[in-house]
Protein backbone atom coordinates (compact mmCIF):
# COMPACT_ATOMS: atom_id res chain seq x y z
CA UNK A 1 0.00 0.00 0.00
CA UNK A 2 0.90 3.74 -0.06
CA UNK A 3 1.22 6.46 1.65
CA UNK A 4 -1.48 9.19 0.14
CA UNK A 5 -0.69 11.88 3.10
CA UNK A 6 0.58 13.03 6.05
CA UNK A 7 -0.86 15.18 8.81
CA UNK A 8 0.24 16.78 11.68
CA UNK A 9 -1.52 16.33 14.94
CA UNK A 10 -0.86 16.95 18.57
CA UNK A 11 1.58 15.96 20.97
CA UNK A 12 4.33 14.90 18.62
CA UNK A 13 1.76 12.36 16.66
CA UNK A 14 0.65 12.58 13.03
CA UNK A 15 -1.89 10.87 11.18
CA UNK A 16 -0.80 8.27 7.49
CA UNK A 17 -3.35 7.71 5.23
CA UNK A 18 -2.72 5.09 2.81
CA UNK A 19 -4.39 4.66 -0.78
CA UNK A 20 -6.42 1.12 0.89
CA UNK A 21 -8.41 4.19 3.27
CA UNK A 22 -6.53 2.93 6.37
CA UNK A 23 -5.02 5.45 8.78
CA UNK A 24 -2.19 5.06 11.45
CA UNK A 25 -1.66 7.48 14.01
CA UNK A 26 2.10 7.64 14.41
CA UNK A 27 4.82 9.19 16.75
CA UNK A 28 7.15 11.94 15.08
CA UNK A 29 10.03 9.44 16.04
CA UNK A 30 9.01 6.46 14.04
CA UNK A 31 8.02 8.78 11.09
CA UNK A 32 11.43 9.87 10.79
CA UNK A 33 12.93 6.76 11.55
CA UNK A 34 11.10 4.72 8.86
CA UNK A 35 11.69 7.24 6.25
CA UNK A 36 7.25 7.93 6.02
CA UNK A 37 6.89 10.07 3.41
CA UNK A 38 3.91 10.84 1.00
CA UNK A 39 4.03 8.17 -2.23
CA UNK A 40 6.05 5.64 -0.24
CA UNK A 41 5.11 2.24 -1.09
CA UNK A 42 4.90 -0.10 2.49
CA UNK A 43 4.56 -3.63 2.53
CA UNK A 44 3.63 -5.82 5.02
CA UNK A 45 7.36 -6.24 6.32
CA UNK A 46 7.80 -2.63 6.84
CA UNK A 47 4.03 -2.17 8.26
CA UNK A 48 5.11 -5.05 11.21
CA UNK A 49 8.03 -2.97 11.90
CA UNK A 50 6.72 0.68 11.62
CA UNK A 51 3.61 -0.95 14.28
CA UNK A 52 6.53 -2.29 16.44
CA UNK A 53 8.25 0.86 16.68
CA UNK A 54 5.51 2.82 17.55
CA UNK A 55 4.77 0.55 20.36
CA UNK A 56 7.88 0.99 21.85
CA UNK A 57 7.36 4.61 21.62
CA UNK A 58 4.03 4.89 23.18
CA UNK A 59 5.20 4.46 26.88
CA UNK A 60 7.98 7.14 26.68
CA UNK A 61 5.44 9.58 25.42
CA UNK A 62 3.31 8.44 28.47
CA UNK A 63 5.23 8.90 30.60
CA UNK A 64 6.80 12.77 29.53
CA UNK A 65 2.89 13.62 29.85
CA UNK A 66 2.95 12.46 33.02
CA UNK A 67 6.07 13.87 33.84
CA UNK A 68 4.82 17.20 32.05
CA UNK A 69 2.22 17.99 34.77
CA UNK A 70 4.19 17.85 37.44
CA UNK A 71 8.19 16.06 38.49
CA UNK A 72 7.97 12.75 38.74
CA UNK A 73 10.12 9.72 40.86
CA UNK A 74 11.65 7.07 38.95
CA UNK A 75 8.62 4.74 40.94
CA UNK A 76 5.91 6.87 40.25
CA UNK A 77 6.69 6.38 36.23
CA UNK A 78 7.36 2.80 36.88
CA UNK A 79 3.80 2.19 38.63
CA UNK A 80 2.01 4.63 35.51
CA UNK A 81 3.22 2.68 32.74
CA UNK A 82 3.06 -0.82 34.54
CA UNK A 83 -0.81 0.63 35.27
CA UNK A 84 -1.13 0.54 31.59
CA UNK A 85 -0.14 -2.84 30.92
CA UNK A 86 3.54 -2.36 29.49
CA UNK A 87 5.89 -5.22 29.09
CA UNK A 88 8.75 -4.37 32.27
CA UNK A 89 11.83 -5.08 30.15
CA UNK A 90 10.03 -1.92 27.79
CA UNK A 91 8.94 -0.13 31.03
CA UNK A 92 13.00 0.11 31.94
CA UNK A 93 14.02 0.96 28.42
CA UNK A 94 12.00 3.98 28.77
CA UNK A 95 12.92 4.35 32.23
CA UNK A 96 16.82 4.79 31.16
CA UNK A 97 15.91 7.07 28.29
CA UNK A 98 14.36 9.63 30.66
CA UNK A 99 17.07 9.35 32.97
CA UNK A 100 19.57 9.59 30.28
CA UNK A 101 17.72 12.92 29.06
CA UNK A 102 17.26 14.46 32.46
CA UNK A 103 13.17 13.82 32.68
CA UNK A 104 14.04 12.03 35.60
CA UNK A 105 16.07 12.55 38.60
CA UNK A 106 15.43 11.43 42.26
CA UNK A 107 17.64 13.34 43.70
CA UNK A 108 16.15 16.82 42.12
CA UNK A 109 12.73 15.44 42.75
CA UNK A 110 13.60 14.82 46.63
CA UNK A 111 14.34 17.99 46.84
CA UNK A 112 11.70 19.58 44.99
CA UNK A 113 9.28 17.46 47.15
CA UNK A 114 10.90 18.40 50.47
CA UNK A 115 10.65 21.62 49.79
CA UNK A 116 7.27 21.77 48.51
CA UNK A 117 5.81 19.97 51.51
CA UNK A 118 7.61 21.77 54.12
CA UNK A 119 6.10 25.51 52.69
CA UNK A 120 3.03 24.44 51.34
CA UNK A 121 1.65 21.44 54.16
CA UNK A 122 2.09 21.43 57.90
CA UNK A 123 3.71 17.98 57.28
CA UNK A 124 6.88 17.96 59.66
CA UNK A 125 10.12 16.10 58.50
CA UNK A 126 8.68 12.44 59.75
CA UNK A 127 6.05 12.52 57.51
CA UNK A 128 7.97 13.73 54.58
CA UNK A 129 10.61 10.93 55.06
CA UNK A 130 7.71 8.03 54.91
CA UNK A 131 6.20 9.66 51.68
CA UNK A 132 9.53 9.86 50.03
CA UNK A 133 10.36 6.18 51.26
CA UNK A 134 6.79 5.55 49.22
CA UNK A 135 8.11 6.60 46.50
CA UNK A 136 11.36 4.23 46.72
CA UNK A 137 13.58 6.91 46.98
CA UNK A 138 16.92 5.45 47.67
CA UNK A 139 17.75 6.02 51.10
CA UNK A 140 21.43 8.20 50.41
CA UNK A 141 19.01 10.33 48.53
CA UNK A 142 16.87 10.93 51.19
CA UNK A 143 19.40 11.23 54.16
CA UNK A 144 21.03 13.79 52.13
CA UNK A 145 17.81 16.33 51.48
CA UNK A 146 17.00 15.71 54.74
CA UNK A 147 19.96 16.97 56.87
CA UNK A 148 19.48 20.26 55.00
CA UNK A 149 16.42 20.80 56.72
CA UNK A 150 16.36 24.29 57.81
CA UNK A 151 15.62 23.84 61.38
CA UNK A 152 14.72 27.67 62.12
CA UNK A 153 11.67 26.86 59.51
CA UNK A 154 10.80 24.06 61.22
CA UNK A 155 11.14 25.78 64.78
CA UNK A 156 8.60 28.83 63.45
CA UNK A 157 6.66 25.86 61.83
CA UNK A 158 5.95 24.20 65.29
CA UNK A 159 5.40 27.74 67.22
CA UNK A 160 2.70 28.55 64.46
CA UNK A 161 0.53 25.19 64.27
CA UNK A 162 1.09 24.92 68.29
CA UNK A 163 -0.65 28.86 68.61
CA UNK A 164 -3.35 27.50 65.71
CA UNK A 165 -4.50 24.61 68.14
CA UNK A 166 -4.59 26.52 71.13
CA UNK A 167 -7.21 28.14 69.39
CA UNK A 168 -8.95 25.93 67.48
CA UNK A 169 -9.33 23.23 70.57
CA UNK A 170 -10.12 26.11 73.12
CA UNK A 171 -12.74 24.10 74.85
CA UNK A 172 -10.13 21.95 76.22
CA UNK A 173 -7.29 23.14 78.40
CA UNK A 174 -3.74 21.74 81.21
CA UNK A 175 -2.77 18.69 80.12
CA UNK A 176 -5.57 17.36 77.96
CA UNK A 177 -4.67 20.26 75.32
CA UNK A 178 -1.07 19.87 75.75
CA UNK A 179 -1.23 15.92 74.94
CA UNK A 180 -3.81 16.70 72.59
CA UNK A 181 -1.39 19.06 70.42
CA UNK A 182 1.74 16.59 71.49
CA UNK A 183 -0.25 13.91 69.63
CA UNK A 184 -1.45 15.86 66.67
CA UNK A 185 2.26 17.17 65.67
CA UNK A 186 3.46 13.69 66.60
CA UNK A 187 1.47 12.33 63.65
CA UNK A 188 2.46 15.17 61.35
CA UNK A 189 5.95 14.05 61.56
CA UNK A 190 7.48 16.19 63.94
CA UNK A 191 9.95 15.26 66.67
CA UNK A 192 8.62 14.13 69.97
CA UNK A 193 11.49 16.19 72.05
CA UNK A 194 11.33 18.90 70.24
CA UNK A 195 7.74 19.48 70.06
CA UNK A 196 7.64 19.28 73.94
CA UNK A 197 10.57 21.73 74.32
CA UNK A 198 8.42 23.76 72.20
CA UNK A 199 5.40 22.66 74.30
CA UNK A 200 6.46 23.52 77.45
CA UNK A 201 7.34 27.35 76.35
CA UNK A 202 3.59 27.38 76.55
CA UNK A 203 0.75 28.36 79.25
CA UNK A 204 -2.62 25.91 78.67
CA UNK A 205 -4.06 26.95 81.88
CA UNK A 206 -7.19 29.36 81.45
CA UNK A 207 -8.73 30.18 84.75
CA UNK A 208 -11.14 32.91 82.67
CA UNK A 209 -12.19 29.74 80.46
CA UNK A 210 -12.74 27.13 83.91
CA UNK A 211 -15.52 29.68 85.37
CA UNK A 212 -17.70 29.66 82.28
CA UNK A 213 -17.49 25.93 81.61
CA UNK A 214 -18.19 25.25 85.38
CA UNK A 215 -21.57 27.37 85.47
CA UNK A 216 -22.76 26.00 81.84
CA UNK A 217 -22.04 22.94 83.39
CA UNK A 218 -23.79 24.12 86.96
CA UNK A 219 -27.03 25.08 84.58
CA UNK A 220 -26.99 22.13 82.87
CA UNK A 221 -26.66 19.60 86.07
CA UNK A 222 -28.43 21.06 88.44
CA UNK A 223 -31.61 20.19 86.80
CA UNK A 224 -30.41 16.81 87.92
CA UNK A 225 -28.45 16.60 90.63
CA UNK A 226 -27.23 18.47 93.57
CA UNK A 227 -25.05 18.68 96.34
CA UNK A 228 -22.15 16.39 96.21
CA UNK A 229 -23.41 14.24 93.29
CA UNK A 230 -23.72 17.88 91.38
CA UNK A 231 -20.17 18.78 92.38
CA UNK A 232 -18.59 15.54 91.60
CA UNK A 233 -20.54 15.43 88.16
CA UNK A 234 -19.35 18.52 87.44
CA UNK A 235 -15.53 18.04 88.31
CA UNK A 236 -15.35 14.86 86.16
CA UNK A 237 -16.41 16.88 83.20
CA UNK A 238 -13.93 19.48 84.23
CA UNK A 239 -11.11 17.18 84.64
CA UNK A 240 -12.16 15.53 81.11
CA UNK A 241 -11.63 18.81 79.26
CA UNK A 242 -8.10 19.02 80.92
CA UNK A 243 -8.73 21.72 84.32
CA UNK A 244 -6.98 19.92 87.37
CA UNK A 245 -6.97 20.29 91.22
CA UNK A 246 -5.92 23.58 91.78
CA UNK A 247 -7.85 25.27 88.88
CA UNK A 248 -11.04 23.78 90.05
CA UNK A 249 -10.82 24.76 93.92
CA UNK A 250 -9.96 28.25 93.03
CA UNK A 251 -14.11 28.23 90.74
CA UNK A 252 -16.24 30.81 92.80
CA UNK A 253 -19.19 29.29 93.21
Amino acid sequence: MKVLKIKKMSKGKYKVTFDNNSNLVLYEEVIINNLILAGKNVDSKLLEKINSDNYKATPYHLALDYINVRMRSREEIRKHLANKKFDESLIDEVIVKLEREGYINDLAFAKAYVNDRLNLSNDGVGKIETALNSFKINDNIIKEVLVNVDEHLISDKLDKLITKQKKLKSKYTGNMLKNKILNYLINLGYDRNMVLEKLNNHNFRSNTNIEKEYQKLYKKYSKKYSGYKLDMTIKQHLYQKGYDTSDLNNIEK
